[in-house]
């Protein structure tokens, strides 16, 4: 058997000039002007190239040269595969890393999930920080099983572990919120197909769908992309696909299906769901092209939930902005009435919700609500007000296209 690889992850601090910096570097501290006035604040990432021009911009007006960044350095180490294969199985290779690297050791316990969730009770905070650890370890050990065309027995109880893992929403009930702050700290695949389930989980949930239904949809979301792992490992995320190869993306549908049609739990609905999930409602999805109605409901529902999940994840938007993306770049690609249901809901979850705006817009608050606009049609969110209450509890009312346009991070 080949050789594999496993990799390391430590952050360091560094002064770079400003025409130096890059996307994917976070700000190490706060960048003040005037003695009072912050320009940029400590933790902001550089997401994307328009943000990277906008700190540019900044710094550059106040002739700021230089600032201290923080960086995360990735060293890549070859291990032989059937030995990092037993280490998987085995729960070791974290331990290694921990002995053997004290940074990393640190990074990892700042990560527990009960302290980016800000769980007051111990007992629930315990839960939590086994419960996903655990899920993420014992669902991605059995994928790897049933992609080395291991026996399917040795495989069985995946189905155990993923009915274990949504327990999850017995402890939290906004899940948009859990997921907005999870993707803090875990931004890896085993992630996004979580996002993606609990997003397709409560879509089908608001949907009014029964709960044996609703968990026949989260496992097919679950396991719709175990395709991936046939794809190159650099190229495993959709945004490192170029449009003109995309399809070659896409044949991971393809190779979910056969490997799952194994799997006596997975049914023939599932299945299909599976196959189906990039198809899209205006014919330009695959594999088949299909269209409207006649592609699968649950494939439906996880188009949509992974479309979302692209963008909070993957592209790292907050939650309204991507409605907003989703509406403007692919409202005839997804069924309009799961859609609706989806960017309703939304707006529900996050009223109440604790907000800040990045320069140049700075402002923190809490939105209050947001009205029902008065579209000609039920997606249509032209006319759709948030009212967001500031520090100085002062209200005020700003149009719901231009909130999303800013840089609002949820805190």
């Amino acid at each position: 058997m080949g050789s594999g690889t496993y990799k390391t992850v430590s952050v360091k601090e560094i002064t770079v000039p400003v025409a130096a910096l890059k996307e994917g570097m976070t700000i190490a501290k706060d960048i003040i002007v005037n003695n009072t006035n912050i320009l940029v604040k400590e933790g902001y990432c550089v997401k994307d190239q328009h943000t990277l021009e906008k700190v540019q911009r900044i710094l550059e007006r106040y002739n700021i040269e230089s600032i201290l960044v923080k960086i995360e350095e990735i060293d890549e180490k070859r291990l032989e595969a059937t030995k990092l294969f037993e280490d998987i199985i085995q729960g070791n290779v974290a331990e290694k890393q921990e002995e053997t690297d004290e940074e990393n050791k640190e990074k990892f316990l700042l990560q527990a999930y009960s302290k980016v969730l800000d769980i007051p009770d111990k007992q629930e905070a315990d839960f939590v920080d086994k419960l996903i650890p655990d899920s993420k370890k014992n669902i991605t050990e059995k994928m790897l099983l049933l992609f080395n065309s291991a026996d399917v027995s040795e495989a069985s109880s995946i189905e155990e572990d993923l009915r274990k893992s949504m327990e999850v929403m017995n402890t939290f009930v906004n899940v948009p919120q859990l997921i907005e702050k999870i993707k803090r700290v875990d931004d890896s695949l085993f992630f996004h197909n979580y996002s993606t389930a609990l997003t397709a989980y409560m879509i089908g949930k608001w949907m009014g769908w029964n709960q044996e239904k609703r968990e026949e949809l989260y496992i097919t979301a679950m396991l719709a992309d175990i395709g991936i792992l046939n794809l190159p490992e650099d190229k495993r995320y959709r945004e490192q696909w170029q449009q003109e190869n995309m399809n070659e993306y896409y044949q991971h549908a393809i190779y979910s299906q056969r490997l799952l049609t194994k799997c006596s739990f997975i049914t023939r609905d599932m299945l299909k769901g599976i196959l189906h999930h990039h198809e899209k409602y205006d014919g330009s999805g695959y594999p088949r092209g299909l269209i409207g109605k006649n592609i699968p409901l649950l494939s439906r529902v996880i188009y949509l939930a992974d479309l979302y999940t692209f963008y909070t994840i993957g592209k790292r938007y907050n939650a309204l902005y991507t409605i907003n993306r989703i509406k403007e770049d692919h409202l005839y690609e997804v069924d309009i009435d799961l859609f609706f249901t989806l960017s309703k809901r939304i707006f529900d979850y996050f009223t109440g919700q604790k907000f800040q705006s990045n320069p140049p817009t700075s402002m923190e608050g809490k939105i209050v609500t947001f009205d029902h606009g008065a579209g000609s049609v039920v997606f249509d969110q032209s006319n759709i007000n948030v009212y967001v209450q500031r520090k100085d509890q002062s209200i005020v009312v700003i149009p719901l296209n231009q909130f999303c346009q800013s840089d609002i991070e949820f805190i």
